[in-house]
């Protein structure tokens, strides 16, 4: 990996990952996430999207050290507690 033929910047040195935007709202993101899944299991029930991606749901929720209370909160504030006890079920 050297230069690209007549390039000014040196790639071996130039770092793509400080130039882009990072998500500040991840935790918001996983929530929201949660609850379009919630939606969706409420509309289709158990539909293979919704069985596939549950567990994915999950691990970022276990990743990211969200705890209960934080999702029953945020339920709470979008009018949507009864999705969340279809979920468990």
């Amino acid at each position: 990996m050297g230069n690209a033929f007549r390039l000014k910047k040196k790639h071996i040195f130039y770092n793509p990952n400080r130039k882009r935007k990072k998500s500040a709202q991840k935790y918001k993101k996983t929530l929201e996430w949660l609850l379009l899944v919630a939606k969706k299991s409420e509309k289709e029930y158990m539909s293979n999207w919704v069985r596939s991606t549950l567990p994915m749901v999950y691990a970022r929720i276990k990743k990211y050290g969200i705890s209960h209370e934080e999702i029953q909160k945020f339920f709470e504030q979008k009018w949507a507690q009864k999705l969340l006890a279809n979920l468990k079920n």
